[in-house]
């Protein structure tokens, strides 16, 4: 009776821990919690591409390493702008005309278009960056900055690249074109457009205007484009420097440092004074292309 008793009890502790034992295939959703979700580009103007991309940098060679520590993110920070096919300049300066509610006559159309930098290459074509704005509009009206690509006797729009706003006696915006070149990538058919554009806003501290703050941006463009039209923006108002000025003494300067590591990854880092908080958003290393 009693070895009969003991049989019975080894069998019960058994199944208690064949019942308690959890099975090797089961998925823990605490474990699925954990993880976090997926990574996702929510951004409008989040950039993929399929082909290589070593663009180098137009300000820094390509170092070889990566930011400690930093995560390889998509470039999330280029709006979803395409190039838009016109059929001429002039078809382009009428249309934004219209759009705007400007006259169209032949007459008034030729002093709309301001061309100010140009960059060509033969296999590439010719790229114009220019402002379009209305002379006959009060306090100068809005300035709309537009990149205009000429190829193989087509033409293409992209922009705008930024809006100077009117002149008020509490707000004084002004941009400025810097400079705009072409540069060959190693490992890349094409070449790197890289455009740079001041952005300065003044406003008054008092009414008399006898105190004046100042802000100004460095603001970079930089597109991949090849000669089979190919066109791909990886960065666009990438604020390289921020100036503050009072009374145009400078309270403040921050800036970035970007460069390129390997054929799909841009690295941008805060500059020796630190940056700031809008620059604080570009920094760490990109993914251009996958």
């Amino acid at each position: 009776m009693i070895q009969s008793w003991q049989r019975m009890g080894r069998l019960t502790c058994a199944l208690l821990i064949l019942a308690c034992k959890p099975e090797s295939s089961q998925f823990s959703p605490v474990a699925a919690q954990d993880a976090g979700p997926s990574p996702t580009q929510t951004d409008a103007g989040a950039v993929t591409s399929s082909r290589p991309t070593d663009a180098g940098s137009p300000a820094t060679e390509a170092s070889g390493q990566s930011l400690p520590g930093a995560a390889v993110r998509p470039l999330q920070r280029v709006p979803a702008l395409k190039p838009r096919t016109v059929a001429s300049e002039e078809a382009f300066i009428r249309a934004h005309a219209q759009d705007e509610g400007w006259d169209t006559s032949a007459q008034n159309l030729k002093s709309y278009w301001h061309p100010s930098s140009r960059a060509e290459d033969e296999g590439l074509g010719r790229f114009i960056l220019g402002q379009l704005s209305n002379p006959d509009e009060p306090r100068g009206g809005k300035q709309g900055w537009m990149l205009l690509r000429e190829q193989g006797g087509k033409l293409a729009v992209y922009g705008p690249l930024i809006t100077q706003q009117p002149w008020t006696p509490d707000y004084m915006h002004k941009v400025k074109p810097v400079r705009m070149t072409l540069r060959a990538l190693e490992g890349y058919p094409g070449k790197l457009l890289w455009l740079q554009m001041l952005d300065k806003v003044t406003t008054p501290l008092d009414p008399q205007g006898e105190k004046l703050e100042s802000k100004t941006r460095l603001l970079d463009y930089g597109f991949l484009v090849d000669a089979r039209g190919g066109f791909t923006p990886i960065a666009f108002q990438l604020p390289e420097k921020v100036t503050q000025e009072l009374n145009d003494e400078t309270t403040a300067e921050t800036t970035l440092a970007v460069s390129f590591i390997a054929a799909d990854r841009m690295v941008i880092a805060a500059g020796p004074e630190g940056a700031n908080t809008e620059q604080q958003a570009w920094i760490g290393e990109h993914r251009i292309g996958e």
